[in-house]
């Protein structure tokens, strides 16, 4: 990778400062080729010996740099997810998803026909295997109400954090109330959900309907 600049180091200077002349411009050369493009020609004997006395150092600095440079693309892109998608964004500071993926859902998200894209591409990912294979897009389609309850139950995970954040108690309370809310849904007539909006969903409606910690009766709207 080139660059356009890099630091030159007065040691440097010091170090080859008793060599002669042309041993000298041999090693200022390749000093700059080597820190601007991350190639060196053959050096002769005496300027090879001083040049790998100052190659360690360009090596160094050129890995700061590019830890720095990742670094602030990295937070840059955190920065516009959690604006744009702040649940996606809490996705990836949990862990429970990867930037690229994240990235992904929030791309297609932007289209008002992200469901047929969506499924269009996940198709082509499998090759034309059940999209279900690919947990990036799969959350993100419509499945009968009855899928998106099989496949919440089964996120452990998540119903633990639900459970510890509504102070629940268990895992299995919070699998009883999960089920509830699917009860809830059939009443409203809901049919369709991705399972992304079912677990939105639930959240919403435990929040509008707190668990009462010491009774076995929970009222809900």
């Amino acid at each position: 990778m080139e660059q356009n600049s890099f630091v030159f180091y007065k040691d440097w200077k010091e170090a080859i400062q008793d060599l002669p002349d042309d041993v000298r411009l041999e090693v200022y050369e390749s000093i700059i080729e080597y820190a601007t493009t991350g190639n060196v020609k053959g050096l002769k004997p005496m300027a090879n010996i001083a040049f790998n006395f100052i190659k360690t150092d360009i090596d160094r600095n050129r890995e700061k740099y590019q830890e720095t440079k990742t670094g602030r693309e990295t937070a840059g892109r955190l920065g516009n997810l959690k604006r744009w998608n702040k649940d996606l964004y809490d996705l990836v500071t949990s862990g429970s998803k990867t930037l690229e993926e994240a990235e992904i859902i929030a791309k297609h998200r932007k289209n008002r026909n992200a469901t047929n894209v969506i499924a269009k591409i996940a198709d082509n990912v499998n090759g034309n295997d059940n999209v279900n294979g690919n947990g990036i897009f799969y959350e993100y389609l419509p499945q009968e109400i009855e899928k998106c309850l099989s496949e919440v139950l089964k996120d452990t995970a998540y119903l633990e954090a639900i459970a510890i954040n509504n102070h629940l108690g268990s895992l299995e309370k919070a699998k009883e109330i999960l089920k509830e809310f699917y009860k809830f849904l059939q009443n409203q007539g809901v049919k369709e959900k991705t399972i992304s909006d079912f677990k939105q969903h639930f959240g919403n409606w435990l929040f509008r309907n707190p668990i009462k910690k010491q009774e076995n009766n929970h009222v809900y709207e």
